[in-house]
This record gives structure tokens, sequence and C-alpha cells, in this order.
């Protein structure tokens, strides 16, 4: 698993904000971090003002990964109210994969939630919940994206309005080290620990595939034992042929 504390360190990169917000006024960008680090900052922006709309607080911004299939399932906890119940504010998050010059989207690891209000913010306490909306106590899945190796993991976090209100809506991120642990899977937590983004898979350190050779060796015809039980494959230009291994 990898998890990234949500904080204060800042970053060079500008990614492209999603297409997905309709609002992006405002927004911060920083640094997504294994290890706690900074301190806590809490944001609250205007809200977009008319229904179905999707408000940006902030992008986040990963260390330069490896090479790697990226996929598998997605879960984190954030602090986050509104003002009014009135407001139908509810947690919002796009995760995608960049080049390391933050110039190229590889592609959208998980994409916008604009189904109807659930897990609507409390009002006037930060309070846990889920991020990406609905992930408290589970986890959701991802769309695979193929990453090259240096680039960077852009999630970005912010919240949906389901009513014309312009009130404010407030999210706390937090990666003090000095906290006394993160935030639990729950939706009833408003003490003051540290939010996080947690991916099912190792990012940094991915498994290797073994059982696939190069298409340059494929090419020459050669036989390569694969993760199907009692199965090899013998390649050529264009065909691949299936049959029981020697015994």
């Amino acid at each position: 698993m990898t998890r990234f504390y949500l904080g204060t360190p800042s970053t060079a990169l500008t990614p492209a904000f999603s297409s997905a917000w309709d609002v992006t006024t405002s927004a911060q960008r920083a640094s997504a971090v294994t290890v706690p680090s900074g301190g806590t900052t809490t944001l609250s922006p205007v809200g977009p003002g008319a229904a179905n709309k999707n408000r940006l607080i902030a992008q986040y911004i990963s260390a330069p990964l490896p090479a790697q299939r990226i996929m598998g399932t997605v879960t984190g906890q954030i602090r986050a109210n509104e003002v009014s119940a009135s407001n139908d504010y509810c947690p919002q998050v796009v995760i995608r994969v960049f080049s390391g010059d933050g110039l190229t989207q590889r592609g959208v690891l998980f994409g916008p939630d604009n189904s109807a209000l659930s897990h609507e913010f409390a009002v006037s306490t930060l309070t846990n919940r889920g991020f990406p909306r609905g992930s408290s106590g589970t986890t959701l899945p991802l769309t695979l994206v193929q990453a090259l190796a240096g680039d960077v993991l852009v999630i970005e976090v912010g919240y949906r309005s389901l009513s014309s209100s312009a009130n404010n809506g407030v999210i706390s991120f937090n990666s003090n080290p000095g906290a006394a642990g993160d935030l639990p899977a729950d939706e009833t937590t408003t003490t003051a620990l540290r939010s996080w983004i947690e991916f099912s898979t190792d990012l940094f350190n991915p498994p290797h595939h073994g059982g696939f050779m190069s298409s340059k060796k494929a090419a020459k015809g050669r036989m390569v034992t694969t993760a199907v039980p009692h199965r090899t494959f013998m390649y050529d230009n264009s065909r691949i042929y299936g049959r029981k291994p020697f015994r």
C-alpha cells in the first residue's frame, strides 16, 4: 500500500487542473508526501453558486514514480464542513497520472463522482469524511493507467455542490508529524488528526510482473512461461500458440 499525506509542503509543478472542476479559482498546489511533514492547511473558498457543480480546493502532486501499470483501489479520509445544511456539499476527488514535468496527462485513475447527494459535509464543525466519496471503511476501484518512469500522481480534492449556495465549503488538510495519528476510517471524528489518501499497491516499489518478454525476443519465436497454470506460449511475429509444457 501507499499512503499519501496532504498538507503544506510546496511543489514546483503546475499540472493543468482537470476539466471535471467547474470552479478552480484560488485552488492551491502542494506535495503529496509519504512521510508526514509540514502542518495543517484549512481552506474555505466560496461555493460555486450553482447546483451540480464541482469546486476544486487543492491539487497534490507526488514524488516521481517508477514505470508501472497503476491499478487497484483507493480510499482516504479528510475533515470538512459546510456552513449550512442547505449547502448540500459532499466530497469530490479526481486522480490522474502526469509526466514528470507536469505537462502531459497519461490518464485518469479516478474520475469525479457526480451522483446524487450523499456523505454530505457536517455543518459548522470539521468532521471526518471519506475522500473519495463513499470510500470510508472500504475502497473504490481505479482505472488502469500505464505510468512511465518519472511520472507523478496528481490528486485533486474539492467538493460537489448540489445546491445554488455560494457559502464557503471548508476542507482541512493535515500532514503534521506532531499530530496524535492519522484519521480513522469513519465519518464522525472531529479531532485534528492527519488527512490521507491511500492506494492499495506500493507505487514506489511496484511488483515485477514476470512471464513476459520484449517484442524483439518474441519475434524470434522464443518460448516463455506465463502466470497461467500449466501453459507455455510460443511467440512468432503475428501469433501466439498455446500448448502444455514439456514434462
